[in-house]
């Protein structure tokens, strides 16, 4: 019987490491597999807080440049752009609201699904 020498020791341990870093992956369906009807649940309610918390960016600033523009204008009629400013400041006050909730729902829904 031969011995082994520090180059065949060092072979097998190098192949011994990569057995170990070959990790079994797993689809992305086969992750939902083990999802009951109320984990489905909340993370469809997660999905509908994202695409809300998602769609706000664009919505404030759509709103945000029409508030420059009356800002820009305010010489012109500062009266009406008083109260454009205003209504607008109160849109800006809605938007708020919708992303608070709709990030908290977003975090709420995926915390407790990855707690069970």
């Amino acid at each position: 019987m031969r011995a082994l020498s520090n180059q065949d020791d060092d072979k097998i341990t190098k192949e011994k490491k990569e057995e170990e870093k070959k990790l079994n992956r797993v689809s992305l369906l086969k992750l939902f597999t083990f999802a009951d009807f109320y984990d489905s649940v909340l993370m469809a309610l997660e999905s509908i807080g994202a695409i809300i918390h998602g769609v706000s960016i664009p919505v404030f600033f759509i709103y945000f440049e029409k508030m420059i523009n009356i800002i820009g204008l305010a010489y012109l009629a500062p009266k009406i752009a008083s109260h454009k400013i205003a209504k607008y400041s109160l849109d800006f006050v809605y938007l708020s609201v919708a992303i608070m909730f709709s990030s908290w729902l977003e975090v709420a829904c995926w915390m407790y699904t990855g707690e069970w």
